[in-house]
């Protein structure tokens, strides 16, 4: 509609050529002249120049849109210990140039048990440890399930279908996080109180995601509120940052518990941040229903008794030694959601035994 306007104010034709004057007027460059969209052009054996007293055209006006989910979710993974750790082991499959396929795997195991995996020359994290040792052995039971059918014992083609498998675990991880905001979503009702427990990205990502028509309230267990600015632009969250010594007074009033996970146990108890355990303890004495949302490449072979069952190293923060996570038993946990769906604690020792024989 704007070169319409411009057309008709700027070349009106019948005013500038009265009748009298024998000199045909010059030729227009083709302009929409209907609201059809129809255009006309002049016969090609008088070509018309660009005008060059037109006016120009109307600079594009964009709305200021925030990325979609998915594809902040894809940047984020992409970027995280895990998608690193998974990259070096295709790294490895594509660099090999041994002969036999079993030095192949030697090497990815090896590179597998190496916690010192990096990220842009940075160790990683310790929280990162768990959910990275999990991904590698998924990794290479993925990328290894397929080698029973080749017969050939050519090595090429080996890593030929090794990085086809690996590759297709590596998109797995990165989408993780969009399928579990699909299945979480579903939890949350207009006028929701929800108790958050840390900052999980999984966790906020999914909050985000909730449709802008239904209007809850969300209570993050945080020592700072930086995260508060995490949702500035989503008017239908009202955030609040709590202490943690004020889950009790505020658990009856809540009408759900979301927290994430480091680590889900073989018998479908998790590994978190510390303080998940009381909180989950009080979730069910106010019979409060507790979700966790946590990506399949989490599940773990451990399988702690108590506390003391940790590993010091992934239990204690190296610099401070002070406690940095608990284990909460499976019996506080209503539903794990996950990539792979909606799963009770007792149902994650049937995804291990898919995941990792």
């Amino acid at each position: 509609m704007g070169r319409k306007k411009h057309h008709k104010s700027n070349t009106p034709a019948s005013q500038s050529h009265p009748k009298q004057s024998p000199v045909p007027p010059p030729p227009l460059a083709p302009v929409n002249i209907d609201p059809g969209g129809q255009s006309i052009s002049l016969p090609e054996e008088s070509p018309a120049p660009p005008p060059t007293h037109s006016l120009p055209e109307p600079p594009l006006q964009l709305k200021p849109s925030k990325m979609p989910s998915a594809m902040v979710d894809t940047i984020l993974v992409t970027e995280s210990p895990v998608s690193a750790a998974v990259q070096a082991l295709l790294r490895v499959i594509e660099t090999y140039n041994g002969s036999t396929v079993n030095g192949l795997i030697s090497e990815l195991k090896s590179a597998a048990n190496a916690n010192n995996v990096v990220k842009q020359g940075t160790p990683v994290l310790t929280k990162s440890k768990l959910a990275v040792n999990s991904a590698c052995a998924q990794f290479i039971r993925y990328a290894t399930l397929t080698l029973s059918s080749i017969e050939a014992e050519d090595v090429s083609k080996c890593r030929e279908q090794m990085m086809c498998e690996g590759l297709k675990y590596l998109k797995r991880c990165e989408r993780s996080i969009e399928k579990i905001s699909r299945w979480a979503v579903t939890l949350i009702f207009d006028g929701a109180r929800i108790l958050v427990h840390g900052d999980s990205f999984v966790v906020l990502e999914t909050l985000r995601c909730v449709p802008k028509n239904i209007y809850f309230s969300v209570f993050i267990v945080l020592d700072n509120d930086k995260v508060a600015t995490f949702f500035e632009d989503n008017y239908n969250i009202d955030v609040s940052v709590v202490r943690d010594a004020e889950v009790g007074t505020l658990m009856e009033s809540m009408d759900l518990v979301l927290v994430g996970a480091e680590a889900v146990t073989k018998n479908g108890g998790i590994i978190n941040r510390v303080g998940t355990l009381p909180l989950a303890i009080c979730s069910r004495e106010m019979n409060k229903p507790m979700y966790v949302l946590a990506e399949s490449f989490k599940f773990s072979l451990l399988y702690p008794l108590n506390q003391e069952d940790l590993p010091r190293e992934i239990r204690e923060d190296p610099i401070t030694n002070r406690i940095r996570v608990d284990y909460t038993q499976p019996k506080y946990i209503t539903f794990l959601v996950t990539d792979r769906g909606l799963l009770t604690p007792t149902a994650v020792c049937d995804e291990l035994i898919e995941l990792y024989t």
